[in-house]
């Protein structure tokens, strides 16, 4: 509860700095670059932009994402968490339900993902896993009922679907 309430006037603060223009340093190019709203020179610092729903955090090196990414929605509750180098997802990443839970987790290697990857229920058991290969599902792939229990095995190549 206390963290509630020491996070509640923060997101009061930056909802209502999101949204308002003047005090956003930064715009969105066409090229893919953050730029500095006055000077249209690149961008370094931290953005923290809000949505009607959502908060981003990332840092910005000479207008590109570098670092730690984030997604919370307005209540604290993170959505999203990696890391971006250049633009790019890359490194540890994981993806979370509404109710905090895992939703899934891996690695992105240039913008793919790459090697182990491990799905999950909103319960929390685990759904389905198994390995990318340069961005495509690779090997053997084994999923679980809602129990957690082997419910079927595939083996795919890079090529394949599912």
């Amino acid at each position: 509860m206390k963290i509630l309430i020491c996070l509640l006037p923060m997101l009061l603060i930056l909802t209502s700095c999101g949204r308002n223009e003047y005090s956003r340093s930064y715009n969105y190019g066409s090229d893919g670059l953050i730029h500095h709203s006055k000077t249209g020179q690149l961008y370094s610092g931290k953005i923290i932009d809000t949505t009607d729903t959502f908060i981003m955090e990332v840092d910005v090196i000479d207008g590109k994402r570098n670092g730690e990414y984030k997604i919370f929605d307005l209540k604290g509750n993170k959505h999203i968490q990696g890391t971006m180098k250049n633009n790019l997802n890359e490194g540890a990443w994981k993806y979370f339900y509404p109710n905090g839970k895992v939703e899934s987790e891996g690695v992105f290697i240039n913008d793919r993902p790459e090697g182990r990857w491990v799905f999950y229920y909103p319960s929390g058991i685990k759904s389905e896993e198994g390995d990318f290969l340069k961005g495509a599902r690779n090997g053997t792939w084994i999923f679980y009922d809602t129990l957690g229990r082997v419910d079927s095995t595939l083996t795919l190549k890079p090529d394949s679907t599912l």
